[in-house]
């Protein structure tokens, strides 16, 4: 029997994407404005949002919480409740929350100033910090918060609470340490908390002063009173995310964060280790109703920027291809144990499920198939609540580059987004059914770790290897173990100390403990039916339904390609085959359903010889096709000479800004250019071929305000010149464009040459030594086995719709078009009706039983980073397309 859940039930588990308020224009915010665009939200297969206001286009610190505020906030929760959509609010003015758009001051409350503790000739000093106000180990900063914010939002909008304002979301990033502790002169670089109360709470716990051995503390020295040090200084800090819990459910309200959380890394390791600045993960994250974690960067392993020697920057060059945007050990996952921690945390604890903010600083280019990949990693970790980063109510201005990739009314990835729902809101649904079931737990280090005496490396390797285990696993420690007596049977020791009466306690519990060199044993210890054989090594999870039934969830996570084999359930076995990204479930009744729609197909590229006579009626389709483009191609005008003869971004100086280009025939229709009015108070002059351009007319681009000037004589036969004479340089976030129907051919030299800095913190942007761009008619036929950034269309971020006549065999049966690779949202037109929408690698899609004569059309839209990161990202169908017979 298929389960199939009602649309109630997916509803729950839909993406709530953090929705920026870049705007506080009125009209932009009214009822009407508000309920259209949440309209469209919903559309694109979102369960709800995250309100959360982004400065600097949203609310300044004055406006956040006024009047207008609220008249704002009353807007969306009347459409989201109108909208049946769950709507949470972001708690911060910006990220992270505390100081409350600066209303909790330094000069208002000094003894709130965050405290820690430095070394001076060998002699432990009290200094404050000038960062992270207020300091979460005070209680009087969680009084104050709920005093300035959450007691505001019950006055003013606390009819709303509970439908459809859900809870409060903490964005609590870098509260104690940022990213400047990798600077080898930052005071964050070897962080030892303080606070007023800390020697007078920590005796009150612990019996003894802790003073007398600050010195061998901050020595990093090994130390049972370290252990203890950093036990309390996480206790404290972790009491301001408590006391927003105990208010929200005090007040009908759930409530999630994510901090900095880390690996469990020693200071060797990270200097940002969350050990350290935060306590322990499990006493952290079981302060809310979700634990959180938070996932960023074009990577599985989302963490990797928590150290820097993992840091890897994607980089891409003006007019480039896309070699180095994406990591060569993306699918790496080996040390990545956040989201296994806020999931071990739900199950521990039996919270509503485990957050995760999702996708930021992924950049523009992300497909549907990576971001499918990210999130299935997450899920069979545990997670069950995506928060994807992020939607913008407006798109405009610098926020336009604040950790992409961008959902909003006129982005590309849009188009995937209700496919791209739909998937993860199922697999979320699927991943939170019955109870998980987690026989074994890998024992915490935390305590050894702050004790200086165990290192990491066996607990990374176990749970790599657990992961592609059928058995289940958390991470725990004793407390935890004990509430779960009856859920836990095995418990790994990596290098954590058993103490002999813990040790006791396991053996009274009769659970046993295994060494990281006896993995072998559970399949005695553990009653497992599960196992695969084959291609690859998929993720497992187990989950009991009700009346004892099993589900198992079987996922593609770290391959990377296909992977293909035969999985055994009690005396059934099934053949499997899973894409990239890709679940599947199973029960243990001997009945399969599933998520994913793969199948194998009959490939018809064979050689005439190989194939029957039945075989030849379904044939390759030809290469070179008709193409329909959706809107007016674009090159971006970013690499400049200067007076030098040197390339140079607009950003980079001021003077004469020279940007030329050949147009080699007659053929460059409708040349526009379009400049950004951000832009104009800093533009002397612009010129083509030394005569000035003055008259423009107002356009926009996505809702940047624009002039636009008519380059008549610009699209000419020969070279053109364009110049902008400015004073000072130009914003980097905002793009002059040339537009118009024409194609666009690059020779460059030297890609890398110029490093042009990069507003987008994990992207690296450079200019070629030297370019030479050339203009002429635009391409009204494609190649399907190149992409459309070679043909023609390197910035070109859009839809093209390729078009075939086909004559099909009356004898063809149900076929399917087969596109091997593709960029990246598909939609498939037999004679003008839509009969198929794919957003994932390999596309295959159903075209039915057509016979005879029909026109197939296929419109592909690719991502944005080739408009909006100005490379050649691969885009269109790259490797033809056949038409197969299942």
């Amino acid at each position: 029997m298929k389960i199939q859940p009602s649309e109630n039930e997916i509803q729950k588990f839909r993406p709530k994407p953090f929705y920026f308020i870049t705007t506080t224009d009125k009209k932009d915010l009214s009822v009407e404005s508000v309920y259209s665009s949440l309209e469209r939200v919903k559309r694109e297969g979102f369960g709800g949002i995250v309100l959360f206001n982004k400065p600097p286009h949203g609310f300044d610190a004055e406006m956040y919480l006024s009047d207008r505020w609220f008249d704002m906030v009353r807007n969306f929760a009347e459409a989201s409740k109108e909208l049946e959509l769950d709507l949470w609010i972001n708690d911060g003015f910006d990220f992270p929350p505390g100081s409350v758009g600066g209303r909790i001051n330094p000069e208002k409350y000094p003894h709130l100033t965050q405290k820690h503790l430095v070394l001076v000739d060998d002699e432990v000093v009290i200094e404050e910090a000038d960062w992270g106000f207020p300091a979460f180990e005070e209680p009087e900063s969680a009084i104050l918060f709920h005093e300035y914010v959450y007691e505001v939002y019950l006055q003013n909008v606390g009819e709303y609470f509970g439908n459809p304002i859900r809870g409060f979301f903490s964005d609590a990033d870098n509260r104690r340490v940022s990213f400047r502790a990798f600077q080898e002169d930052s005071p964050q670089r070897n962080y030892f908390p303080w606070s007023n109360r800390f020697a007078e709470s920590f005796e009150a716990k612990y019996g003894y002063d802790i003073t007398p051995y600050l010195k061998v503390i901050l020595k990093k020295e090994k130390s049972s009173q370290g252990r203890d040090y950093w036990e309390h200084a996480g206790f404290l800090y972790q009491q301001w995310f408590a006391s927003n819990y105990k208010w929200c459910k005090e007040h009908g309200l759930e409530y999630t964060f994510h901090t900095s959380d880390t690996s469990p890394f020693a200071w060797e390791e990270a200097i940002r280790s969350s050990l350290y600045t935060e306590g322990r993960a499990l006493d952290m994250q079981s302060n809310c109703d979700y634990p959180g974690t938070d996932q960023e960067l074009l990577e599985i392993n989302g963490g990797k920027h928590m150290r820097q020697e993992e840091y890897w920057y994607p980089k891409v060059s003006w007019g480039g291809d896309d070699a180095n945007i994406c990591n060569p050990e993306y699918f790496k996952t080996y040390g990545d144990l956040r989201a296994k921690q806020a999931g071990s945390t739900a199950f521990l604890y039996k919270k509503k499920g485990a957050m995760c903010e999702m996708f930021a600083a992924s950049n523009w280019g992300a497909t549907p198939t990576q971001l499918r990949e990210i999130a299935t990693w997450q899920i069979m970790q545990g997670i069950t609540f995506i928060v994807p980063h992020a939607y913008h109510h407006r798109f405009h201005g610098e926020t336009k580059y604040f950790a992409p990739p961008v959902f909003f009314e006129g982005s590309t990835l849009n188009k995937s987004a209700r496919l791209l729902n739909d998937t993860l809101a199922e697999y979320c649904y699927y991943a939170s059914l019955g109870e998980m079931k987690a026989p074994i737990a890998v024992l915490d280090l935390t305590d050894d770790i702050w004790e200086g005496r165990s290192s990491n490396q066996k607990l990374f390797e176990v749970c790599d290897e657990l992961n592609r285990m059928p058995y289940g696993y958390v991470l725990a420690d004793m407390k935890s173990i004990v509430a779960n007596q009856d859920r836990i049977q095995v418990v790994v020791n990596t290098g954590a100390t058993l103490k002999e009466e813990h040790a006791k306690v396991l053996a009274d519990l009769h659970i046993s403990v295994l060494l990281p060199h006896e993995l072998d044993k559970l399949s005695e210890l553990i009653d497992c039916k599960v196992s695969y054989e084959g291609e690859g090594q998929p993720h497992f999870m187990r989950r009991m339904l009700e009346k004892g039934e099993e589900l198992v969830i079987i996922a593609n996570v770290q391959d990377g390609k296909r992977i293909q084999g035969v999985l055994h359930l009690n005396t059934v076995s099934y053949d499997v085959t899973l894409e990239s990204g890709e679940m599947a479930l199973y029960t243990n009744e001997g009945q399969c359903f599933g998520t994913g729609d793969s199948f194998a197909i009959e490939d018809v590229t064979k050689s005439e010889t190989e194939q029957s006579a039945e075989q030849k009626e379904i044939t390759e389709l030809k290469s070179e096709v008709s193409v329909i483009w959706a809107e007016e191609n674009i090159l971006p005008v970013e690499c400049f000479e200067n007076a030098q003869g040197q390339s140079v971004a607009k950003h980079m100086c001021s003077g004469n800004l020279s940007f030329k280009y050949e147009v080699q025939d007659n053929e460059v229709k409708r040349l526009k250019l379009l400049i950004p009015n951000a832009c104009m108070k800093q533009i002397t002059a612009i010129k083509m071929d030394g005569s000035a351009l003055e008259e423009a007319t107002p356009t926009k681009v996505y809702d940047d305000a624009y002039w636009c000037y008519d380059l008549s004589d610009g699209q000419q036969q020969g070279e053109h010149t364009l110049l902008i004479q400015t004073f000072e340089p130009l914003s980097e976030s905002e793009r002059i464009l040339l537009q118009g129907e024409f194609g666009v051919w690059l020779q460059s030299e030297n890609d890398y040459a110029v490093f042009a800095s990069g507003s987008q913190y994990s992207l690296l942007k450079y200019l070629p030594e030297k370019v030479k761009v050339i203009l002429g008619k635009r391409p009204q036929q494609l190649n399907t086995y190149e992409s459309w950034t070679e043909q023609g269309h390197p910035f070109y971020s859009g839809t093209a719709t390729y078009c075939w006549e086909l004559d099909m065999p009356q004898q063809c049966g149900e076929v399917f078009l087969n596109l091997p690779k593709v960029h990246d949202h598909v939609v498939v037109f037999v004679d003008g009706r839509k009969v198929s929408e794919c957003i994932f690698q390999p596309y295959q899609c159903a075209l039915g039983d057509i016979r005879g004569k029909h026109v197939l059309q296929i419109a592909v839209t690719n991502s944005m980073g080739n408009a909006m990161e100005y490379y050649r990202a691969s885009s269109g169908i790259v490797q033809g397309a056949m038409i197969c017979r299942r």
